[in-house]
């Protein structure tokens, strides 16, 4: 789609069979370029890699950095995933809500983004934290 680089696709190709490390490696080769600059997504693909190898702090670095230089409804879901409490989970999904209602959202015309997060998703979780 444009959207990303070739190698953050290749990246994506290792995630969708079932190789995270191997995604995960093409992820950090492609931000360690330092003749690439990084696309909308990547720190966002990054985070949700660590994430997925219980990589936890590096996850939150990243996502931290997705957020500071292109926030995302997507990010702040999984920032929130990663607070320690309610106040602070119940705070980033609200972001995430305010995010999601002015588009800023993963999003590609022609396949459904990987790790890609849904408005009902959104509502699901602060409506279970108010359970608590």
């Amino acid at each position: 789609s444009g959207d990303f680089h070739l190698q953050v696709g290749l990246a994506m190709c290792y995630h969708a069979l079932d190789q995270p490390q191997n995604a995960l490696t093409e992820m950090e080769a492609h931000l360690n370029d330092s003749s690439r600059q990084a696309g909308y997504y990547d720190y966002f693909v990054l985070g949700c890699l660590y994430m997925q190898l219980q990589r936890d702090n590096e996850a939150l670095a990243a996502f931290d950095k997705q957020q500071s230089i292109y926030p995302l409804a997507d990010n702040a879901f999984y920032l929130a995933k990663l607070s320690s409490n309610s106040t602070e989970q119940t705070q980033w999904l609200e972001k995430a809500l305010q995010l999601a209602e002015m588009g800023q959202q993963m999003f590609d015309f022609y396949v459904t983004p990987f790790f890609k997060v849904y408005r009902y998703q959104l509502v699901e979780a602060l409506e279970a934290i108010s359970e608590n």
